[in-house]
């Protein structure tokens, strides 16, 4: 028995040991000393592009080879709107907005620039996630949102609120329309033929509200993550019945799957049931998270 037991031993031994050399040859680490990464990276195929302060890297998916790098004049000390790529016949196109306003179209196998169109810039260029609709690209900028032909570049339409401040917000498909939400906390409702219009108005008792994150749509309910200097909200309204959910902390950006919506703040996580109106469900975790939740 001890001789079996043995032999056993050393089996699991040797078998612990071979699965820790092969997942220890997996492992890349790469230091490409080029500031901040603050966008999670991206890949397309046998390319992985990561987006850092003033530079666009693609590696090579299986050994971490450098590809090619761009470099980008930045005005800021971070990157924070996510590259975006897009497959049509005979292309391949990354589509990037940068902090200085500048949106550019990059070949996604050469890194050779395209085509650029410049926004002007009011606060922090381009910060929010840009959007593919049709032969558009959809770019939020910080005082307003624009369509782009996706092949060349040229503006398809670009509706301005002058009023407002756009920070890491980003545009979501709503009927013919785009909402957005602002550094005031108010959603606004835009489309390229008729005037933006207010879709919520932030609730009183959240103090200096922003709205710094794309809403999610379930069904005929919208969810709006709202941030205040002390408190916030999730926010779930159909346009006539409006719930304040309390939030507290800085709110990452939302996942739902199925009806459930995974909400992460600076303070901690919580799942809610969203099948009808949401009930919070679970408590994950009491850590700080930020970014985006996938």
């Amino acid at each position: 028995m001890r001789r079996r037991i043995s032999a056993l031993f050393i089996v699991i031994l040797l078998s612990i040991s071979s699965m820790t050399s092969a997942e220890s040859n997996e492992r890349i680490s790469i230091d490409l000393d080029r500031g901040m990464i603050s966008t999670a990276p991206v890949a397309n195929g046998e390319v992985v592009i990561i987006k850092s302060i003033g530079h666009l890297t693609a590696l090579d998916i299986d050994d971490g080879s450098q590809m090619w790098v761009v470099k980008h004049p930045t005005p800021h000390l971070f990157e924070i709107s996510p590259p975006l790529f897009h497959s049509s016949i005979g292309n391949d196109l990354l589509l990037v907005g940068w902090t200085d306003g500048m949106v550019c179209a990059y070949d996604a196998n050469t890194g050779e620039e395209l085509w650029n169109r410049s926004t002007e810039m009011k606060g922090y260029g381009i910060t929010g996630a840009m959007l593919v609709v049709g032969s558009e690209v959809i770019v939020p900028y910080d005082h307003g949102l624009m369509a782009l032909d996706i092949m060349t570049g040229s503006v398809s339409w670009d509706v301005v609120i002058e009023e407002e401040l756009f920070y890491r917000s980003s545009p979501v498909a709503f009927g013919n329309a785009y909402l957005m939400g602002s550094e005031t906390g108010v959603l606004w409702e835009i489309s390229a033929n008729s005037t933006p219009s207010i879709f919520y108005s932030p609730a009183v008792d959240i103090e200096s509200p922003m709205i710094r994150g794309p809403v999610t749509v379930i069904g005929n309910r919208i969810l709006i993550p709202v941030q205040g200097s002390s408190n916030g909200g999730l926010i779930e309204t159909d346009g006539e019945s409006t719930i304040v959910h309390p939030v507290w902390g800085a709110i990452a950006i939302l996942a739902d799957s199925s009806g459930d919506v995974v909400v992460a703040t600076s303070q901690n996580t919580t799942i809610y049931d969203c099948t009808t109106w949401c009930v919070a469900s679970q408590k994950l975790t009491n850590e700080p998270v930020s970014g985006e939740v996938g």
